[in-house]
């Protein structure tokens, strides 16, 4: 539970408290360094080695929420030992590989090119001409430990004129942070008492900086309000453009730990876009407090999506940006979709579908 929270804002959270585990082992450390070529076509170079013994297991994130093949992007892969000698080592299947001594070290390159399908975006590493998105969850290598707390040194070498959305020394729970990399971005830090909020955009975009700043402040406020403190100390969102061409008005999105991504095209007229904005922000904003700011052990997306979906729209009523009748013909048409999708799946499968778009499915937790 975030120690950021206030006596009143714990009381929300308390019918979690039975869903959480702490565990305290010191787990893996490691160090990493990653280069962002200025030609994008060109493969990201990833190198990194591990501060424990790490066994003569090397894995690579082959699938993400369904979207699979990742580890296929990989070449050039040297594994080292601890005097920095080259393992040999045979590939078991893409992404995974057994080495014949124990890995202390290693580096490899990864290509980054952008795929058509939309879903990816906001999920898994991508990198064109002048932006792109690092998730570390795909980037780096499986860390082999005993406790789910990885720490690592991360260091991050951008083309001149790039700028990223995080500063990077030492981070724990790297599968939590997703880092957007343009060159040339707008930056600009939103004036909230009790938090550092940075807006890192690029391109672009129907609405005004000031719509997007009294958009980011009133629902951060709202929510703020409403869950009694603060999710952490700062919060990073970052708002760019899909890699690939998109047809109007579709977004995709994801919130780790305290940064919030959203990948979107525009929509046809200036109105559109900034009510389309405000409706993004509602929605990944609540994830900065359900689930980032709980210690949940395993998945419940089947809970905190529907609740998103259920609590972003009463936002928008709160906050005069949609209307109540708008609030309940949205409920109504969830539940209708979700009446006549057949057979129910379970609630592992609906956690399953989070990032495919499947809020409607995940209501059914509720």
């Amino acid at each position: 539970m975030s120690k950021y929270f206030t006596r009143s804002g714990l009381l929300i959270f308390a019918a979690l408290l039975i869903l959480q585990t702490f565990n305290n082992c010191s787990g893996q450390q490691i160090t990493v360094a990653i280069r962002v070529p200025a030609d994008s076509s060109q493969p990201v170079e990833i190198s990194g080695r591990f501060t424990k013994p790490a066994g003569r297991n090397f894995a690579i994130t082959r699938s993400y929420a369904g979207i699979s093949r990742l580890a296929e992007r990989v070449s050039d892969l040297i594994l080292e030992d601890a005097n920095g000698k080259a393992v040999a080592y045979k590939q078991l299947i893409p992404g995974e590989y057994l080495a014949d001594k124990e890995i202390a070290s290693w580096r490899y390159k990864m290509t980054l090119m952008p795929r058509k399908e939309s879903v990816l975006a906001a999920h898994t590493s991508w990198l064109n001409g002048d932006s792109g998105l690092l998730v570390l969850d795909d980037l780096l290598p499986i860390v082999p430990s005993n406790s789910e707390n990885v720490v690592a040194d991360l260091s991050l070498e951008l083309p001149t004129g790039w700028k990223s959305s995080s500063d990077l020394h030492i981070t724990s729970d790297i599968e939590r942070l997703a880092i957007f990399v343009a060159k040339d971005p707008h930056i600009v830090r939103v004036p909230i008492s009790g938090v550092g909020l940075t807006l890192m955009t690029k391109g672009e975009w129907k609405f005004s900086g000031d719509d997007l700043q009294r958009s980011v402040a009133e629902i951060y406020n709202e929510y703020r309000r409403v869950f009694a403190g603060p999710p952490a100390r700062s919060v990073t969102i970052s708002l760019m453009h899909f890699p690939t061409s998109q047809p109007a008005g579709v977004w995709e999105a994801d919130t780790r730990g305290s940064n919030v991504i959203i990948v979107s095209s525009d929509t046809a007229f200036s109105t559109q876009s900034v009510q389309r904005l405000h409706e993004q922000l509602r929605h990944e904003m609540f994830h900065l407090w359900l689930p980032n700011a709980v210690n949940l052990s395993g998945h419940y997306d089947w809970f905190y999506e529907g609740f998103a979906l259920y609590e972003s729209l009463k936002i928008g009523v709160a906050l005069n940006r949609i209307r109540f009748d708008d609030y309940l013909d949205t409920l109504s048409r969830a539940y209708t979709f979700d009446s006549a999708m057949g057979p129910r799946p379970s609630l592992i499968e609906a956690s399953a579908n989070r990032s495919a778009g499947g809020d409607a499915d995940l209501m059914r937790g509720g």
